[in-house]
């Protein structure tokens, strides 16, 4: 945030106008959607599971960004880079290595994960059970140090 002394501004302002100061509840601080943006945005670009690896229970047809088909067979091993898929342009736009939290205005995370855009967490069964504990921490934290 010291780099983005906008963002600080902007994220600063919204919990000095918000009843949460004053009465510090969970309902409270899920209605501060700068706050949520600003997480959101932070573990787009840090997420805390950079990478996954899986075992293919069934052959599955893939499709390259340039077209080429191939099938991965089963027993395959497979890895992914959220970081990478983080801040791919295709995904995010031009500026999708940048620290942009209005990005997320209008966006809903879980719907991205649903499309498998967003997922610091992962998703499904191999998802972070505490991944809910998490975001409301990180937004109790960030909330007191600003």
């Amino acid at each position: 945030l010291s780099l983005h002394p906008d963002v600080l501004q902007k994220l600063r302002a919204e919990l000095q106008h918000s009843p949460w100061r004053h009465c510090p509840t969970p309902q409270l601080l899920s209605q501060l959607p700068y706050l949520d943006a600003v997480v959101s945005e932070i573990l787009r670009l840090y997420p805390p599971i950079p990478t996954t690896a899986r075992a293919i229970d069934c052959a599955v047809g893939l499709k390259t960004r340039s077209g080429t088909g191939v099938v991965l067979p089963v027993d395959a091993r497979e890895a992914g880079s959220l970081d990478m898929l983080h801040r791919d342009p295709q995904v995010w736009g031009a500026d999708a290595a940048g620290f942009r939290p209005e990005r997320w205005e209008g966006l809903r995370g879980n719907a991205l994960e649903g499309e498998c855009k967003y997922l610091p967490f992962l998703t499904g069964p191999g998802r972070c059970p505490c991944s809910g504990y998490v975001m409301q921490q990180a937004k109790v934290f960030l909330a007191v140090l600003v």
